[in-house]
């Protein structure tokens, strides 16, 4: 936690200064000559706003660890940590008023219907739209929804103001993805797009002035751009799910965008080939590698697996001289034996399973100092965890985590990751090595024990404001008409659904 800086306050305080010629003393008192006068301190009744919201903040999980999806179930630790945020505006006035901030900083629609549930919302309380900093849309979007979902998307962007951080990625129908243009991303720093989006927002990137991080998932086949600048962008994500042999968009990429600030680089493909895809790598880092900190090439666990030898990552590291931060998946064992020098290179992360995979030692043991007189430490970072955080971990955790010996721990309702000595993994899964649990302080026992029901169990789970008990914005009762059986496929429009969901809400308050 950063300090309060209470302790080099410079304000002067009055009972710390001698009384003035005017000052009066209480008859009672009876004062001895040179006699200190002490007025006791009343004691802090409540902490200041600022200072609770950063009490608050520790007891809830770092938000990588959170994934929002349905896939988890109610129980799942985003759920969780939902059902905390709740709970704590239910304590008392201060609390509400700290806590709400929370509550809206980070918002997530995983229904369709959360998305007149939040407009009503911010309409009622202009407030609270002040507060949201992140939207994060990722539900199915009906043909006869798409009217509707779209002008109240639209609104609610206008009503957020402050939301830096937008993530596109919903299943919708082709009407919807032609009005993705009208959208006001000006202001957006972090820009998350979904294949479906990606053609429709690249007109819009124009305007992103202030773009910082950009992050497009799964495309497939070939974009046509036209040239682009993007002044600010320091971060590039690009998630490829299409044959490993197909990655024309980092040749279109690499001739039309101009991105001098660029300065880290994210691949993950699910279907792995790093040799395969050398022509469309090097044209891309021949072109933005130059002033490149961090490269980072991952995939899943689950994937194909083409292996490669480290010696082909040289090609990567010659086109990158100011690279610093290196993140692979695992190499085949022997390769480790080749000579891979680079006079920049500070941090190297490796994503790999716990057994088999290279240890520690026999990753340090071939990198001599002088190929890499920079190099400071070396990371492993366990491969499902990859599926649950996404690449971008090893850059949440500072790089220099791994030259201390002492072990960092995450422990939180469902979640249980710790940081060995540079070994970063998920404690509560069972192919953790016994004698790393137990000197850890966590033996077998314990890691069979589930946590959710301990810990928990006294957490209230109830609503408040727009959030329902599954942690999620208030959910409005609507049916998908997608399918060709169903004989009502009217479009619906925001007011129609608006009326309905306060109509669900007076019978509710009726009961």
């Amino acid at each position: 936690m950063a300090q309060s800086g209470l302790g080099c306050s410079t304000e002067h305080h009055s009972w710390a200064l001698p009384p003035s010629p005017t000052s009066t003393v209480s008859p009672s008192i009876t004062l001895r000559q040179n006699e200190p006068i002490i007025v006791g301190l009343s004691p802090i009744k409540q902490p200041p706003p600022e200072i609770l919201l950063e009490i608050f903040k520790f007891a809830l999980p770092p938000a990588v660890f959170l994934d929002a999806s349905l896939a988890g179930g109610p129980f799942s630790p985003w759920c969780l940590a939902q059902r905390t945020k709740k709970s704590i505006v239910l304590v008392c006035k201060l609390w509400c008023m700290t806590g709400t901030v929370l509550l809206y900083k980070d918002i997530h629609i995983r229904h369709i219907g959360q998305i007149a549930a939040l407009f009503n919302t911010l309409q009622e309380n202009p407030r609270l739209g002040m507060m949201i900093e992140a939207i994060n849309v990722f539900c199915h979007v009906a043909h006869q929804y798409s009217v509707m979902f779209d002008e109240a998307l639209q609104r609610i962007l206008e009503m957020s103001p402050n939301a830096t951080r937008i993530s596109l990625n919903m299943d919708v129908c082709e009407a919807l993805t032609k009005t993705i243009h009208k959208y006001d991303l000006s202001g957006v720093v972090h820009l998350e797009v979904g294949e479906i989006f990606f053609p429709e927002v690249l007109p819009c990137l124009a305007q992103c002035k202030n773009l910082a991080i950009l992050s497009i998932e799964t495309i497939r086949g070939i974009i046509c751009t036209d040239l682009l600048t993007l002044e600010h962008l320091q971060e590039l994500q690009i998630s490829w799910s299409s044959e490993p042999t197909n990655l024309n968009i980092l040749d279109i990429i690499a001739r039309n965008w101009t991105m001098p600030c660029l300065r880290r680089f994210m691949l993950h493909q699910v279907q792995f080939a790093l040799g395969h895809a050398f022509p469309e790598y090097t044209h891309f880092l021949d072109v933005h590698g130059k002033y490149l900190t961090t490269l980072s090439i991952t995939a899943p666990m689950t994937y194909k697996y083409w292996g490669y030898d480290i010696e082909d990552v040289q090609t990567f590291l010659d086109r990158c001289p100011a690279l610093k931060h290196l993140a692979l998946v695992s190499p085949t064992f022997d390769s480790w034996a080749g000579v891979l020098p680079h006079k920049c290179l500070r941090w190297i992360d490796i994503w790999s399973a716990p057994d088999p995979g290279p240890s520690h030692h026999a990753v340090e043991w071939p990198l001599k100092v002088q190929d890499f007189p920079q190099l400071q430490v070396i990371r492993r970072f366990d491969w499902p965890l990859l599926d649950t955080v996404g690449p971008r971990l090893p850059l949440i955790i500072p790089p220099d985590s791994g030259q201390h010996p002492k072990t960092f721990k995450w422990r939180f309702p469902g979640i249980d990751v710790q940081d060995y000595g540079g070994y970063i993994y998920r404690q509560d899964m069972i192919y953790v090595p016994l004698s790393i649990a137990v000197c850890d302080g966590h033996g077998p026992d314990s890691m069979l024990v589930d946590s959710d029901d301990r810990s928990f169990g006294s957490v209230s789970s109830t609503s408040y404001s727009a959030y329902d008990s599954e942690g999620d914005l208030e959910m409005l009762e609507v049916f998908d008409l997608s399918d060709g059986d169903s004989e009502d496929e009217t479009a619906i429009d925001l007011e129609t659904t608006l009326q309905i969901y306060r109509d669900i809400l007076n019978a509710d308050c009726d009961l």
